[in-house]
């Protein structure tokens, strides 16, 4: 049995990483009011002019009294100083829009959007200058996407907490009562297995054993050979318990590292060697030895062999089929099933998936539509076992109360589901899951 961590932004956040689009957002805004601050102040003009935005006619107040250089601020100022102002990329003019009305936006799903309303007028007009004009504005944005995400994601710290996540052994309660037969079985493999996660796999199941039938929980009870324990296991209930507390600590066969960032920050944790170099290696001395695997499933920064997806992939929603027929290859450019075909990245998580029963981690993806295809793939895959998202914790700023996402996070799982009686019974409760480790600040 094998395991997929599913990584998102969230993952870079816990690391405070400030690669969100609303920070994205306010970083692009910043580099637009620094521009504009510079030129009025050296060139002492009264107009300003770049790739994003034009402004006929500035007022030197705006530079002297532009205190909190975001998009939200930003509009409000303008509006205020009735400073008049033009948009020449209309799809961030869009994005803007958004932001200044909820402070955050999902660049790829406002995408979705347009295409689709482009996608109606299409059908009348059958002019194809809207949608070709759209993917150039997007392809300035992503653009400087990458530029932002390069910057900031240098020098990054690991947490400790996500040593131990990455190497987690299987918990029984996070899966459904219908599926403890297999992973009995596997329990079973594993004890009877030569090969599984260390070259020391004889050595730590022998160890392993040794403990368990020392165990006060067997005494008087004829339990001489694996085979007895897996027996008690299905004849009662409560014998499960050493499992579900942790003495019987089975690992994944093989884990498979699944980031849909553009970022590395996952190669603090693949790379075991880096943490055996450290000077204090007592708190890690009972995990074991991984070999992930590891997929940049939409592209990775810097890599020219693996470029970077940004688009949409929510090809079960109606729409979607009928953007197909329209025979027009703008409305596909950003769609990211077809970009998939440009490296083996998904026919390695293919043959993974086929491979063997699996387990899925969440760490920090809201499974939001812009990737539907792809997740219902894994999550309604008749090899997916269980489904553990680790929820955000935080305080509300108001009230002091904590409060976490986990059930925007299961929302959202849930239409990526078709069968909804298989998301009630992989997606493991509130009440087994932990919130996602955070860096210290």
């Amino acid at each position: 049995m094998n395991r997929i961590i599913l990584i998102g932004n969230g993952f870079d956040l816990a690391h405070d990483l400030k690669t969100s689009y609303r920070q994205f957002f306010d970083d692009f805004w910043q580099k637009i009011i620094n521009e504009y601050n510079n030129r009025i102040i050296r060139l002492l003009n009264d107009s300003f002019e770049n790739d994003f935005l034009r402004i006929p006619k500035a007022a030197y107040k705006f530079n002297e009294r532009f205190e909190s250089p975001k998009c939200r601020e930003f509009m409000e100022l303008l509006k205020k100083e009735s400073i008049e102002y033009t948009f020449k990329n209309n799809f961030l003019k869009v994005l803007s829009k958004k932001f200044h009305l909820k402070n955050w936006v999902d660049i790829e799903e406002e995408y979705y959007e347009l295409v689709k309303e482009a996608m109606v007028r299409y059908k009348t007009t059958r002019d194809s200058k809207e949608i070709e004009k759209l993917n150039e504005e997007f392809d300035r944005i992503k653009k400087e996407l990458v530029k932002f995400l390069d910057y900031k994601t240098q020098n990054i710290i690991p947490v400790k907490d996500f040593y131990r996540l990455f190497c987690d052994s299987f918990h029984l309660q996070d899966f459904p009562y219908s599926k403890e037969e297999l992973l009995m079985d596997f329990l079973r493999d594993s004890f009877n297995s030569e090969s599984h996660n260390s070259n020391n796999t004889t050595n730590y199941f022998n160890k392993l054993k040794d403990e368990i039938f020392k165990d006060r929980f067997f005494i008087n009870r004829n339990v001489n050979t694996i085979e007895d324990l897996i027996e008690l296991f299905k004849k009662n209930d409560s014998h499960k318990k050493d499992f579900l507390e942790g003495k019987l600590r089975i690992y994944p066969q093989r884990t498979l590292l699944l980031n849909f960032n553009y970022t590395k920050t996952e190669a603090l944790y693949s790379d075991f060697s880096s943490y055996i170099k450290n000077k204090d290696t007592s708190w890690a001395s009972d995990l074991p030895f991984i070999n992930f695997d590891t997929i940049h499933i939409h592209g990775e920064l810097n890599n020219t062999d693996n470029r970077i997806i940004f688009g949409y992939g929510d090809e079960i929603a109606d729409e979607y089929k009928e953007i197909e027929k329209l025979n027009n290859n703008n409305f596909m450019k950003n769609m990211k099933s077809t970009e998939y075909a440009n490296t083996d990245n998904y026919k390695r998580l293919s043959a993974f998936t086929d491979s063997d029963y699996f387990q899925i981690y969440i760490f920090g993806h809201s499974c939001g539509i812009s990737d539907r295809t792809l997740l219902n793939t894994l999550f309604e895959h008749e090899n997916c076992l269980s489904i553990k998202p680790f929820y955000y914790e935080y305080k509300d700023a108001k009230t002091e109360e904590v409060k976490n996402n986990y059930q925007e996070i299961a929302i959202n799982i849930s239409r990526n589901f078709e069968k909804k009686k298989a998301f009630r019974e992989k997606v493991v409760n509130f009440t087994y899951c932990d919130p996602l480790p955070q860096a210290k600040k």
